[in-house]
């Protein structure tokens, strides 16, 4: 799925995403190759939980998340090590996009590189 920057998306005002979505992970550079990872997260009611098939990329667990506009920031709760790259952490803000059942988080950093999560929405999985 490649949203493209010309494309109208769903522009959020508020409220909630409802309901688990599956996709991938990856960190893109120009200089580096990183892995894909296979990512779940449930959104229930403003709270998120979620894991990842790579321990730690994306570190997801859970939390809170609030959305505005074409972005949304998480509050990630759990207790973390510092044995790996905090910045895999899902939490801080991110620009998001959505059409239909389809979500892209995308967070950017210095040298650009930046983070992509691309989900799908789950009928098989629900929220507990």
């Amino acid at each position: 799925m490649i949203f493209s920057a010309c494309e109208h998306d769903e522009l959020i005002t508020g409220g909630q995403l409802n309901g688990a979505y599956t996709g991938t992970f990856y960190r893109m550079g120009p200089n580096t190759d990183y892995e894909v990872a296979n990512v779940t997260l449930f959104f229930c009611a403003d709270g998120f939980k979620g894991g990842s098939s790579i321990a730690k990329y994306p570190a997801i667990c859970q939390g809170n998340y609030k959305l505005l506009g074409h972005s949304i920031e998480f509050n990630n709760t759990c207790f973390w090590t510092a044995d790996f790259d905090w910045s895999y952490i899902l939490s801080g803000t991110f620009n998001i996009s959505i059409k239909g059942d389809e979500i892209l988080l995308k967070r950017y950093y210095s040298d650009n590189v930046f983070d992509a999560y691309v989900l799908t929405k789950s009928s098989e999985l629900k929220c507990d």
